[in-house]
């Protein structure tokens, strides 16, 4: 029990941590609304497991001993959140006034396949999480019990604090979406945005193993 709450404590201030998935959530929840940007939590969720899973399995041991595929994974991350940057900080009406129905944001600008996809490439593509997984969860299993029912007991506590953290930030954005009427204060969120997300591709290409 005492492992499972400093696991719990150590994934809780990884997921409310800035980060690329933290700062997409935020962008997602003030361009289309909570309903929209809910895509986009469940496509950086499935990049969760799949990470986590791989983690288990020994593949990511696999990709960290070879040099070559895990600096391809870094100039491929790296590159995805630059391009994300460049196209949010060029984008024009990203936070401008979207007509409101009801509670909700209508917006028809992006399908729900296509943000699901964009959180899910922001996940996979960061070697950072690569790294945190391989170093996290196997340091909570123990070979000798029943690593399923390990894993799972992990994955679950992990998987909710994190749709809980990324749900927050859409849901505390798409709020603030509503009272944003200055479109100069809109442009300089999405330049704001543009630019963080640029930092973290620049950053990811310079990480060490």
């Amino acid at each position: 029990m005492v492992e499972y709450i400093i696991f719990l404590s150590i994934s809780a201030a990884t997921s409310f941590s800035p980060g690329p998935a933290v700062f997409l959530s935020i962008r997602n929840g003030a361009n289309y609304g909570l309903g929209k940007a809910f895509y986009g939590v469940l496509g950086n969720t499935s990049g969760i497991i799949l990470l986590a899973t791989a983690s288990v399995l020994g593949l990511s041991t696999i990709i960290l001993a070879s040099s070559a595929l895990f600096l391809g994974i870094k100039i491929l991350g790296g590159c995805y959140l630059i391009y994300l940057g460049i196209k949010i900080w060029s984008s024009k009406n990203s936070f401008e006034a979207i007509p409101m129905e009801g509670d909700q944001i209508a917006s028809e600008t992006r399908s729900n396949l296509s943000i699901y996809r964009e959180g899910f490439l922001v996940c996979i593509t960061n070697p950072k999480a690569i790294v945190f997984f391989t170093a996290l969860f196997p340091q909570f299993i123990d070979p000798s019990e029943n690593v399923t029912a390990q894993f799972l007991t992990l994955m679950i506590g992990f998987l909710i604090q994190s749709i809980f953290c990324m749900t927050s930030y859409a849901a505390l954005s798409s709020k603030l979406h509503i009272k944003l009427g200055n479109t100069d204060i809109a442009r300089w969120l999405n330049k704001i945005t543009g630019a963080i997300f640029v930092v973290f591709g620049a950053a990811i290409m310079k990480l060490n193993r």
